[in-house]
């Protein structure tokens, strides 16, 4: 068991006086060490390690999470190149034009268009009521419209 100074007796008896200058803090376990060039130096290069791990983890979260999930519609297909003509050679089966966009048909296609093209794709005993808003009679358009869109859904799954 730690003994105990008396309590008329002064605890900091044995430093010696300061004169009015500051005390003396204590030296204690917790107070930091001094602040040399060597411990400068492992602080900076740790904050360095840590800076240089966020980077990478920032550039293989890019890589492999963001940018094929940004850029899905940038894939392109290498041709194969031919060895004995040092050559890429062409694809055996071109993909044919897609029919070119009727001229009657607007630039902005409604919303009502898009859910009358729905309903009359659905069988009719499956049918519900017709669309709400659609007019009617249909504009000419329309059926410019859809018949270009079944030409392309067509020429899609050849």
């Amino acid at each position: 068991m730690a003994r105990s100074a008396p309590p008329d007796q002064d605890q900091h008896a044995s430093r010696p006086e300061t004169n009015g200058a500051a005390p003396i803090p204590p030296v204690s376990s917790i107070d930091p060490p001094p602040d040399t060039w060597g411990r400068r130096s492992v602080r900076y290069g740790r904050r360095l390690l840590a800076t240089a791990a966020l980077v990478a983890a920032g550039f293989l979260a890019w890589s492999y999470v963001f940018e094929p999930v940004l850029n899905h519609g940038e894939d392109t297909e290498a041709a194969a190149a031919d060895p004995a003509e040092g050559q890429v050679a062409e694809p055996a089966d071109p993909a044919p034009e897609p029919p070119p966009r009727p001229d009657t048909v607007p630039d902005r296609i409604p919303q009502w268009a898009w859910a009358l093209n729905e309903w009359h794709s659905t069988p009719g005993e499956e049918r519900g009521a017709r669309p709400e808003g659609a007019p009617n009679p249909v504009p000419d358009w329309y059926w410019d419209w859809r018949e270009w869109r079944a030409e392309l859904a067509a020429q899609a799954e050849t």
